[in-house]
């Protein structure tokens, strides 16, 4: 899905170009000029691969198929409780997932399921301390566990639809 306008790619581009030229950074979904010239200023654009935007269940297959995944969003007032589908989705997914981001939720759900969480605003060193293992000895995918399904789009809809039956329910 890209990355956000505001997420800085600065300092994991150059945590990338340190791991040496084996290592990838596929993004689907497309990427803008500006995070291109972020890759570029960090000195890993040789090690970037970027494919357009996918069907959704395309998505899924590629998140499913990646050693890991990225998850990115920027600090500011609004993303203390900021959700996006995407936390969700890696989560279920499986896969290690490297969390940059700021306090919050998104922040907390990660941290609950084990997955490494640094702030947007993370050093080179920072990242590359998290990612070196990575390299050398990937993590293991894990099966999603029962607390995890509930976030899958067919028991958030589930859920929604009974909430709003109750309330229907509830006010005639």
């Amino acid at each position: 899905g890209g990355f956000y306008p505001k997420v800085n790619l600065v300092n994991l581009a150059r945590a990338l170009a340190t791991l040496g030229p084996a290592v990838r950074l596929r993004v689907v979904g497309g990427l803008s000029r500006h995070h291109r010239r972020q890759i570029e200023k960090g000195g890993f654009s040789g090690g970037l691969e970027v494919v357009p935007p996918v069907p959704y269940a395309e998505a899924i297959r590629e998140m499913r198929s990646a050693h890991a995944l990225l998850h990115a969003l920027w600090t500011g007032p609004s993303t203390a409780s900021f959700q996006s589908a995407k936390t969700f989705e890696y989560l279920r997914s499986g896969r290690p997932v490297l969390g940059l981001l700021p306090e919050g939720e998104a922040q907390r759900l990660f941290a609950r399921w084990g997955h490494p969480v640094l702030p947007p605003e993370a050093s080179e060193a920072g990242i590359r301390s998290v990612l070196a293992p990575w390299v050398s000895d990937p993590p293991a995918t894990r099966p999603p566990d029962e607390a995890l399904r509930s976030f899958e789009r067919r028991a958030q809809a589930l859920t929604l639809g009974r909430l709003l039956d109750g309330i229907a329910g509830g006010g005639a």
